[in-house]
């Protein structure tokens, strides 16, 4: 927008032949550390991930589209989140929403699970808009899966005409360390503090029926 200027710090990524391989923005400094902060994973996992998410917040800002689509496993859980603004929180809406599959209104915000297919096609319709994603606090723990990892980040979402804040919970399977998937992807926002944002030992619980 007009109105506003961006600043980001940027990584380079060298390859073995001390050529350039890779520019992506910087995650922001304390989420960053939280990666590659002593929390039990080990480095090259840590190092994957970071690089991962750097390319994650590079994408959305700069409309990489193919490289979005190519993140998400096809059979990918995805859960999208808006905050309603008070013009659309009337009961009439609220009960609309309410009838339709994949769709559930609780308080303000309206959720939505949707495929793979459909949240690509959703962000191409939203191409035009200006994205920008800022990354907080970051907690990583790791899956009863192997190679599976899941990431909780602080997110500030802008764009041109909507913003929010809350959490993104992602479920990332490195066994390709090359190329990392995204087989679940959950927003959330800030909310009370008694109720905790989603997590992987929720994710565990859900999917393996583990008692913690």
């Amino acid at each position: 927008p007009k109105s506003k200027q961006q600043l980001e710090n940027v990584v380079f990524t060298f390859n073995n032949y001390g050529k350039i391989d890779g520019v992506q923005f910087a995650l922001e400094e304390a989420s960053a550390r939280n990666v590659m902060g002593d929390n039990g994973i080990d480095e090259l996992s840590r190092l994957t991930l970071l690089n991962f998410l750097e390319n994650y917040k590079t994408a959305f800002a700069l409309k990489r589209l193919d490289y979005i689509e190519s993140i998400f496993s096809d059979d990918a859980v995805i859960i999208t989140g808006r905050v309603l603004r008070t013009t659309e929180q009337s009961q009439e809406f609220k009960d609309i929403q309410l009838t339709m599959d994949n769709q559930v209104v609780h308080g303000n915000v309206l959720y939505t699970r949707m495929s793979k297919e459909h949240y690509i096609k959703r962000l191409k319709n939203s191409s035009k808009e200006w994205i920008n994603i800022k990354f907080g606090g970051t907690t990583i723990d790791s899956s009863q899966q192997n190679n599976t990892f899941g990431v909780r980040l602080v997110q500030d979402y802008f764009s041109n005409n909507y913003g929010d804040h809350g959490y993104l919970f992602l479920l990332i399977d490195t066994s390709d360390r090359e190329n990392p998937l995204i087989r679940v992807r959950m927003w959330q926002p800030e909310i009370d503090k008694d109720v905790r944002p989603f997590s992987m030992e929720e994710y565990d619980i859900l999917t393996r029926g583990t008692n913690k």
